[in-house]
């Protein structure tokens, strides 16, 4: 059975870098749904849909360099989170 594109038009296998309050790692796209904590999988998984957000309206106004990276500040159920990600 195939598996569900966790961010929708991005490829699980896609590898990414993260950053949440200082701490980074680099991963799968796919792999963010293990995360150990709900705040943190939404803060990385909400830059990531932003990040590819901008990507594809970068290609509809058919700039030739797409964006690779996106930072912001994440609230979930009143938990705050610096995130940052990037496509490796």
């Amino acid at each position: 059975m195939r598996t569900q594109q966790v961010v929708t038009g991005m490829n699980n296998s896609q590898k990414i870098r993260f950053i949440i309050d200082g701490f980074g790692m680099y991963c799968k796209v796919s792999d963010i749904e293990n995360f150990a904590t709900s705040s943190h999988r939404v803060a990385v998984i909400s830059a990531l849909q932003h990040l590819q957000c901008s990507r594809d309206l970068a290609k509809s106004c058919g700039k030739k360099e797409m964006p690779v990276g996106y930072g912001t500040r994440s609230n979930f159920q009143g938990v705050n989170h610096d995130v940052q990600v990037n496509i490796v």
